[in-house]
């Protein structure tokens, strides 16, 4: 009703509540937690939560492009331990649809090659 309303506003005044923090903290928990890549994370930003493109965009910056591939490595070796023999094509359409780059997930695949 309209007294949440008045204490969300002023929750948001004083710094308790904001888009920018939920934003960091929901890139952060489905990035490294959940290995989610950052198409996904997005989608779920701006259409389950109407986040704003230019605050997302800073919270992907802020996390970084290591901790993005990292979690592309992570979403792809537990993949791979219920699919060991599985070919390449399927494991970068699995991280293609967890959101990850066509780049990102040559990346892991070539990264877990190496090792």
């Amino acid at each position: 009703g309209p007294d949440a309303e008045v204490e969300l506003k002023a929750l948001e005044r004083e710094g308790y509540v904001s888009a920018e923090r939920f934003a960091e903290a929901f890139i952060h928990d489905h990035i490294l937690l959940k290995n989610w890549g950052p198409a996904k994370v997005w989608a779920a930003l701006r259409q389950v939560h109407a986040i704003d493109s230019a605050v997302i965009r800073a919270g992907m910056q802020a996390l970084g492009e290591d901790e993005i591939n990292a979690a592309a490595r992570r979403a792809l070796s537990g993949w791979q331990k219920t699919r060991p023999n599985a070919p390449a094509e399927k494991a970068i359409a699995a991280l293609l649809r967890k959101g990850f780059t066509l780049d990102c997930a040559r990346f892991a695949l070539d990264a877990m090659d190496a090792d």
